[in-house]
């Protein structure tokens, strides 16, 4: 018998032959298994807001070697985790565009000169910049792909339960990427530009007052149920609406534009004519829980709310075509923005949430409404809460 597990169509692309459990390996694929067999090294949240408040160029030296030794082993586990799907999955051709872009990116990170001294380090950060440009549609790319996937007939006999969780794993690992090449190139300019001092920013991470955040996804939710159902719910926030936390602004952005979005739809779907309020509570502890609260009939398939590529809507399209929204990170680009039926919202938010040591809940009550639970720790131990047996340590080494 032989299993074919991803065949790709670019110079990096390859076959995973088994055969009487014979493997056989390229070249290539050898580099990749090396890599990716290595353990990443995280650090703390509180280790990076220490290391940032004071930068010269040894600094930003040290932080660019660690870059240079830790992203081809974080993207290298990725690559081998994509050459382990499906045939029928690895071969979509949005699934395959984000595998071969992967490969190349591999290939120019492990090639690249170690960043000993600065001008070995502006070239890294010239290729970091452009590797992130390369990379910033990969969330749509693999929303079309699984949407794609979604579609296929019952007879191709697709573990979904296993694509959530590849997804899961390769998401995550796309943001700790991310975050840490955005954290370079923010360090980069606090040395080489010096501008005045935000005292609320710690490298990526910044004090914000989630109350604030709520208030303006709210009004950018509002503008759009109008474009699309000229009707919207009023909403109120309650509790300890003077809280800050710290933490990576853009995903709490996008997380709580998510769940204002769903809960705004879910109302005026089930309310067309008078829809009822939302209720928004903020508790602040040794975390911040934020308690959003609707009555838009309770969720029908919560178990399936996070489940990539699954939607209770079909795609829409607003009366204005050129509205668009913007997060605020690299990780998501303006796009014309659909109010629901990607079925990556939710997801997503969840791997935000959890990345952040943080947890998102829901409680619905079918016929009634939902109440969602979003748990921020005001100061996470880890950057990274999944990846089981990684070293934890600073940007010199394994503590």
């Amino acid at each position: 018998l032989q299993f074919l597990y991803f065949i790709g169509g670019t110079r990096h692309s390859m076959k995973r032959i088994e055969r009487r459990g014979i493997r056989v390996l390229s070249f290539y694929d050898k580099t990749v298994e090396e890599f990716a067999s290595q353990r990443p090294l995280h650090v703390t949240t509180q280790y990076i807001v220490n290391f940032s408040k004071e930068v010269d160029e040894e600094k930003l030296l040290v932080y660019s070697k660690y870059l240079h030794r830790e992203l081809p082993v974080r993207l290298a586990q990725t690559i081998r985790d994509m050459q382990a799907l499906p045939y029928i999955v690895g071969v979509n051709p949005h699934i395959e565009k984000i595998y071969s872009e992967y490969n190349d990116t591999f290939d120019l990170l492990r090639s690249h000169e170690k960043p000993e001294k600065m001008d070995k380090h502006l070239s890294y950060v010239s290729l970091i910049m452009d590797r992130l440009g390369v990379h910033a549609n990969v969330i749509s790319n693999i929303s079309k792909g699984i949407k794609d996937v979604r579609l296929l007939p019952d007879s191709t006999r697709i573990d979904y339960e296993y694509i959530d969780k590849f997804l899961d794993r390769a998401l995550v690992q796309r943001v700790s990427r991310r975050v840490l090449a955005e954290l370079l190139l923010v360090l980069h300019k606090k040395v080489t530009s010096p501008s005045p001092i935000n005292s609320k920013q710690y490298g990526v991470f910044t004090e914000v007052a989630p109350a604030d955040i709520i208030a303006n996804c709210m009004s950018q939710v509002q503008y759009l149920a109008g474009e699309f159902y000229g009707t919207c719910p009023e909403f109120s926030i309650t509790g300890d609406v003077d809280a800050e936390l710290l933490c990576i602004a853009s995903h709490l952005e996008y997380i709580l534009f998510e769940l204002c979005k769903n809960a705004v739809r879910a109302v005026v779907e089930r309310h067309p004519k008078n829809p009822p309020p939302i209720s928004i509570k903020i508790c602040k502890g040794d975390a911040v829980t934020l308690i959003i609260s609707d009555r838009g009939g309770g969720m029908p398939e919560e178990a399936k709310a996070c489940s990539y590529g699954f939607s209770t809507s079909p795609p829409t399209a607003p009366a204005n075509e050129e509205y668009s929204v913007k997060y605020g990170s690299s990780d998501a680009t303006p796009h014309t923005l659909q109010f629901a039926g990607f079925g990556f919202g939710l997801p997503l938010s969840r791997v935000y949430s959890r990345y952040s040591g943080g947890s998102l809940v829901f409680n619905s009550l079918p016929g009634y409404g939902t109440d969602v639970y979003l748990t921020v720790p005001t100061a996470s131990s880890h950057l990274q809460q999944w990846e089981h047996g990684s070293r934890v340590g600073t940007f010199d080494g394994p503590i």
